[in-house]
């Protein structure tokens, strides 16, 4: 009995920990008092973390957007890709790449692992020196269901 708990119980916290996923330190999942932009680097690409959270402060999604002096910057396919493959090994997930159907230049890039969906949409501009627009999130699935009943339930009321 004692080796079923400890395996329970060792389970747990392997489930537990493969949910909070984190992103420059900052974990899927967990209560977050900070400011919900954070100016930072993620693959030595400069840019801007925005957190995105419940009510109760438990954060839903982390995004990442290449930006300088507060604005959108494009990257070249070198930064890009290396970031992007940087993001695949660290999280030990492989992205699946969607086209867009009106635009046959943008994509985007999906995993999911572990109930947290790991995503890249991607805009290029062909003629440009840097010609790829991205915006990398990360996704913790239970708590975007739980915001999407929260939202429904704040509809189904506002009549």
């Amino acid at each position: 009995m004692k080796k079923f708990i400890l395996f329970f119980v060792l389970t747990l916290f392997w489930m537990t920990g493969q949910t909070q996923i984190a992103v420059k330190g900052i974990k899927l999942g967990t209560y977050y008092y900070g400011t919900d932009v954070i100016q930072t680097t993620l693959g030595n690409i400069k840019g801007v973390l925005a957190i995105e959270q419940l009510n109760d402060k438990r954060i839903i999604s982390i995004f990442f957007f290449p930006s300088k002096n507060g604005y959108v910057e494009k990257v070249d396919f070198y930064d890009f890709n290396k970031l992007k493959l940087g993001i695949e090994n660290h999280y030990g997930i492989i992205f699946k790449k969607i086209m867009d159907k009106v635009n046959s230049n943008n994509y985007k890039l999906i995993a999911n692992k572990n109930g947290v969906t790991y995503s890249c949409l991607v805009e290029i501009s062909r003629n440009e020196y840097k010609p790829y627009k991205i915006g990398f999130s990360f996704t913790n699935q239970k708590l975007l269901k739980i915001k999407m009943q929260l939202e429904q339930r704040k509809s189904n009321v506002d009549f």
